[in-house]
């Protein structure tokens, strides 16, 4: 991107050489710049307390974060363990350096509201605080339960197959 400085500096030289054409372009450009330059300062840093947020962010920002770990339990950590065991420990540092910079990484993109049950300020962030947990744990209580479902519709058809085959009269 073009600086007032550098349009400047070239409105001199096109003067010097009495390019008026250009002249006339870059007064035009460089006064658009001045006007534009206090709105390309930097804004002041904006605290924001993550408590805040909505009940459904909450859950969804643990539910995001808690689904990383997981995708980086098994891409990373299991990795990592059994690089150790047989003695890949250059290797089992990168995994574990990989799944601390996913984890920095979802941290960033849904920060933690609450780290503790330490950082509720009162009644009011309870139901928060409950939220952002249920979140975080909805994506193990999924894994938990999806499993057991499917092996239970699973048993089930066998078990009615079974029972269907021995009904049969010959």
């Amino acid at each position: 991107m073009t600086t007032l400085p550098e349009v400047l500096r070239a409105l001199e030289n096109a003067k010097r050489k009495g390019a008026t054409k250009d002249v006339a372009i870059l007064e035009r450009l460089a006064q658009r710049l001045a006007l534009a330059a206090p709105l390309e300062q930097e804004a002041p840093p904006v605290a924001v307390d993550y408590r805040d947020l909505p009940v459904s962010s909450l859950i969804a920002g643990g539910a995001r974060r808690a689904f990383s770990g997981l995708g980086s339990l098994a891409t990373d950590v299991l990795p990592a363990t059994f690089g150790s065991l047989f003695g890949f420990e250059d290797y089992a540092r990168e995994q574990m350096e990989e799944a601390k910079a996913k984890r920095q990484a979802a941290e960033r993109e849904s920060p933690t509201a609450f780290r503790s049950y330490t950082d509720i300020r009162g009644l009011g962030d309870v139901i928060g605080f409950g939220a952002e947990t249920l979140g975080e744990a909805s994506v193990d209580l999924a894994s938990l339960l999806v499993p057991g479902g499917v092996g239970s519709v699973v048993g089930l058809l066998v078990l009615q197959n079974q029972m269907h085959i021995y009904s049969e009269d010959d």
